[in-house]
């Protein structure tokens, strides 16, 4: 702390005029509480006051409030020795773009009561150009400060070597600290399957593409472990072509529970066609055996009764055997209808046209509406599966027509295009609302979805032009179904 001589301490005299000086660096001497013991012209010009009217006054009056509190900080510091540079003040009644950058330090002054300790301040009015360079250097600042705290990873790049890297990004990249990053090429943090990738998406975003989506990569953390993350890339207007700001976000987490979600309906979808299967199978041992072996044993029994009732002579007799002739056949043709409805035999016998043809004349006997059934001169070459599936969904769809589209026709068709089976089921009833497919309590449409996407197929109904409600499926015909977890899904358009 150095020391002041005494004759320094003597106000300064003003100019003849009283005029304020034009000059833009001033000083001003203060004491611990902030009292004004010295001001040169300079500095009463800079605060617009006559010259030597400073004197006496405290220096955090003369100052806007916030500019005070800086001030009581700045004093606070020099208290311990430690000069202060970089302060700012505005005058009281100013606006702060005539605010003044000040510089402190502490002193001793000699008076007669001895060494007193006083704080040096040295203010400056920067010039116009000179101000706006701090003021872009804050916001930079600033900028930079908003980067690091996003909570974003975020990348700063120049010619794909990176010069940024926020806290998030070293977290993200397992780094000691910035400087483990800032240096490195892109290239090093990038899985090598990756990179030709990336390299096109930053050429896209630096083409200035507007429509720059947001892609997945594998990332290279330090410590050697590799992460999934999505990546933004963008360039920054003012800063020159070559240099680009990347967002990421980790989605390893994400990645893996969408996977083990797949990996589990896939094992549910799997599980369910095994139900299925398992249910057509028991259907059609069961039809197989009401046809086979009861029906043959209520047909004997039919023979024999007719026997007796041919010998029989007594009149009572001969019509209470008609009366059990006239209910074995009933009991009969329920067995029959029973049976076709478990597991029509004509579908392995005969076909799946034949099969649906029947299918269709039943549903217009029982509903009461016309079905007509478009099938194609050609049996369609697919295996027993597939015909079971479509045999189901025809049989699924007819009984939605019947309960809820209130229908009067219906049409069937199945037709072969592009290595596909399509069937089409067209009503005239009131069509599909939107949330058919995933009404609750409501399994028919669920099922023929299901049953669909099992052969890697696809569904959809739907409202045409015209009314009505529409229904399509399309298996593939020739190959393997493809495994459940690449199955495609199922769409509902409501057209109405």
């Amino acid at each position: 702390m150095s020391s002041i001589p005494r004759a320094c301490c003597s106000p300064p005299t003003p100019s003849a005029s009283g005029s304020q000086t034009a000059l833009t660096d001033a000083n001003l001497v203060i004491d611990p509480q902030g009292r004004i013991l010295m001001a040169d012209a300079p500095a009463a010009g800079l605060f617009s006051q006559a010259s030597g009217s400073l004197i006496g006054k405290r220096l955090p009056d003369c100052l806007t409030p916030d500019s005070a509190e800086r001030l009581h900080l700045a004093l606070a510091r020099s208290a311990e020795a430690l000069p202060v540079a970089g302060l700012w003040l505005t005058p009281a009644g100013m606006s702060a773009a005539q605010r003044l950058q000040a510089s402190l330090s502490t002193a001793r002054l000699d008076t007669a009561s001895g060494a007193q300790p006083v704080a040096c301040l040295r203010l400056h009015r920067p010039a116009p150009d000179e101000s706006l360079t701090e003021q872009i250097a804050a916001l930079r600042t600033r900028q930079m400060q908003l980067f690091d705290q996003t909570p974003t990873a975020a990348i700063v790049c120049k010619n794909a070597v990176i010069g940024y890297a926020n806290r998030r990004a070293v977290a993200l990249f397992g780094a000691a600290g910035v400087e483990s990053l800032v240096g490195r090429h892109c290239h090093d943090l990038v899985a090598p399957a990756c990179r030709s990738r990336l390299d096109q998406y930053v050429a896209q975003a630096m083409a200035g593409d507007p429509e720059v989506p947001m892609v997945q990569l594998t990332i290279n953390r330090l410590d050697g472990h590799q992460r999934q993350a999505e990546i933004v890339v963008a360039t920054l207007p003012g800063y020159g072509d070559d240099l680009t700001l990347a967002l990421l976000h980790d989605v390893t987490r994400h990645n893996g529970e969408r996977l083990e979600l797949e990996r589990s309906r896939a094992e549910l979808r799997s599980l369910s066609g095994s139900l299925v299967e398992a249910r057509e199978e028991e259907r059609r041992r069961i039809a197989r055996e009401l046809h086979d072996d009861l029906g043959q044993r209520l047909s004997w029994m039919k023979m024999e009764l007719s026997d007796i009732a041919d010998h029989g002579s007594r009149p009572a007799t001969r019509a209470r055997m008609a009366a059990m002739l006239e209910l074995l056949d009933e009991t009969m043709a329920s067995l029959r209808r029973i049976s076709a409805d478990m597991r029509p035999l004509m579908l392995d016998d005969l076909g799946l046209n034949a099969a649906v043809e029947w299918l269709g004349r039943e549903a217009s006997r029982r509903m009461g509406i016309e079905v007509t059934a478009s099938l194609g001169e050609v049996e369609p070459e697919i295996d027993d599966r597939t015909a079971t599936t479509v045999y189901r969904i025809v049989q699924e769809a007819l009984t939605n027509i019947g309960r809820h589209a209130r229908a009067t026709d219906a049409r069937i068709t199945i037709e072969q295009q592009a290595g596909e089976l399509v069937l089409t089921v067209k009503d005239n009833g009131t069509g599909f609302p939107n949330s058919a497919v995933r009404k609750e309590g409501s399994f028919g449409l669920m099922g023929i979805r299901e049953r669909a996407i099992l052969l890697g197929g696809r569904f959809e109904v739907d409202n045409p032009p015209g009314g009505g409600g529409r229904l399509r499926v399309w298996l593939p015909i020739g190959h393997e179904p493809v495994a459940p977890s690449a199955l495609p899904g199922s769409s509902v358009v409501n057209r109405a």
